[in-house]
């Protein structure tokens, strides 16, 4: 299983990447909403989507993702405003998590989302 990985924090992308693939997943990189756009490609199983990236919103960048491909989603956000999560919810978020999160406890809401 693939999991796309949209997180422009270097230390904390590269910690999910390092976690993900140590738990026997594939990971794919965004740093950036125009990358994500460019780099997911419909056939990953599940996506790591941080709201605040440097050249837009994660949320816009997941509903724009969705009109080619239906793929479930953990936002992982240092937002933690009731309106930031029922937003998350209403464009098709499976999970929202507000960082930091441990990873370990990351990893099980994956293994939730994924069973789906």
């Amino acid at each position: 299983m693939t999991i796309g990985i949209i997180e422009d924090d270097t230390l904390l992308h590269q910690a999910l990447k390092t976690a993900l693939q140590n738990a026997g997943y594939q990971t794919v990189s965004a740093y950036t909403k125009q990358e994500a756009l460019t780099t997911i490609t419909g056939s990953e199983s599940l996506l790591l989507i941080d709201i605040g990236l440097p050249d837009g919103n994660g949320l816009a960048c997941y509903k724009k993702i969705r009109e080619k491909a239906e793929i479930p989603a953990i936002f992982l956000t240092a937002r933690d405003e009731e309106e930031d999560i029922v937003e998350a919810f209403d464009a098709g978020a499976d999970d929202y998590l507000v960082k930091p999160v441990a990873l370990a406890v990351l990893l099980k809401h994956v293994e939730a989302v994924l069973r789906r």
